[in-house]
């Protein structure tokens, strides 16, 4: 089955999650979802919906 995004067999969607980070690490220390608070996670979500034009899949 052919897909247009990147989802292993776990369901992870792992260009959404590399692009929220991407967005995490211009606000400076924050790298990943783990570490970031949630008004950072919830930009840098926003911000990756918009670039990618989608939804976390997954």
């Amino acid at each position: 089955m052919m897909s247009d995004h990147k989802v292993d067999n776990n369901e992870y969607d792992s260009e959404f999650v590399a692009c929220v980070e991407t967005h995490l690490r211009k606000y400076g220390e924050y790298s990943s979802w783990a570490d970031a608070p949630d008004e950072f996670l919830e930009q840098a979500t926003e911000l990756a919906e918009k670039e990618l034009g989608r939804k976390r899949r997954g």
